[in-house]
């Protein structure tokens, strides 16, 4: 979706929202960005196999959600979205059956920028809870049935971070019970928040990269808890139990990513139990992208 989504949102019966279910035969929640693993999987049922010529019948659209980028989240009888107009950037709630506003909350100030205007983000539903993050680094948490704040904070002013150029561009990690983000500051590239009250639990000492256009996601490997984000210049292993950081790959998002056409990334190799890479540079000429190694 662009940015345009947030100026209306249609919602199609039986494709979307209204009448997905789990195997279970209950409603499907998609509780933050990407779904419950971050994964992108769902485990609904009884989507169209086909659609009618004229497609699906509209259950319900709704206007006036002002723009920005990102996703919903779904749980229970509401829906989640973020958006804005200026002066202010929002989050929305909707009632999932009919599509009428809830409640919106102000999350803080809106901004525009020259490859779109408002949030970037989605926010993360937990419990009787929500937990949004605004394109100009406004933290909040608040409770999901009423709006009502709980807490807030702006994540650049706290770690003496900077916005990039395209603005903050993530949704929240809750991770049993912290709440991860990157405010890209000096030894706070990442930082976890106690989910219940905002206070600091940690940051990752030794690596000070700026915030990239990522949200963070937390896996397994082996036995280990490990928290995956992108900076602006590496993709980052926070490894929970001993508070380690390893940089996996180096890439260039600081200026953008995008210099004259060209968006470099740096790929993997590995050789002697080490992480090496080579950069991978992709040309972009109208629709089309052509890549090459240096």
């Amino acid at each position: 979706m662009t940015m345009q989504r947030r100026e209306w949102m249609q919602v199609l019966a039986g494709a979307a929202l209204a009448t997905p279910l789990t195997a279970a035969g209950k409603p499907a929640d998609w509780p933050q960005w990407r779904g419950v693993n971050r994964d992108g999987k769902s485990p609904e049922t009884g989507l169209l196999k086909s659609w009618p010529e004229k497609g699906p019948a509209v259950a319900w659209h709704v206007k006036d959600l002002g723009s920005g980028y990102g996703s919903m989240s779904v749980v229970g009888n509401r829906v989640f979205l973020q958006g804005g107009t200026k002066p202010k950037s929002v989050v929305h709630c909707l009632d999932r059956a009919t599509g009428q506003k809830v409640w919106t909350i102000d999350l803080g100030r809106y901004r525009d920028q020259n490859r779109g205007d408002g949030p970037r983000g989605t926010p993360t539903v937990e419990g009787d809870k929500f937990y949004a993050l605004s394109e100009d680094g406004d933290l909040i948490c608040a409770n999901a049935e009423k709006g009502a704040e709980v807490w807030r904070k702006n994540i650049l002013k706290e770690f003496n971070g900077s916005n990039p150029g395209w603005l903050i561009s993530e949704s929240p990690l809750i991770d049993g019970q912290n709440l991860i983000v990157t405010p890209g500051g000096p030894d706070a590239s990442i930082a976890a928040l106690d989910k219940t009250t905002g206070a600091t639990k940690w940051t990752s000492k030794g690596v000070s990269d700026r915030a990239g256009y990522a949200s963070c996601i937390a896996v397994n490997v082996g036995n280990v808890r490990v928290i995956l984000a992108l900076t602006s210049k590496a993709g980052m292993r926070h490894h929970l139990p001993r508070g380690q950081h390893l940089r996996l790959f180096e890439c260039n998002l600081d200026v953008h990513g995008f210099q004259h056409g060209r968006c470099e990334v740096d790929r993997p190799r590995r050789r002697q139990g080490l992480h090496h890479v080579r950069r991978r540079t992709f040309l972009c000429a109208g629709r089309k992208a052509h890549h090459g190694f240096d």
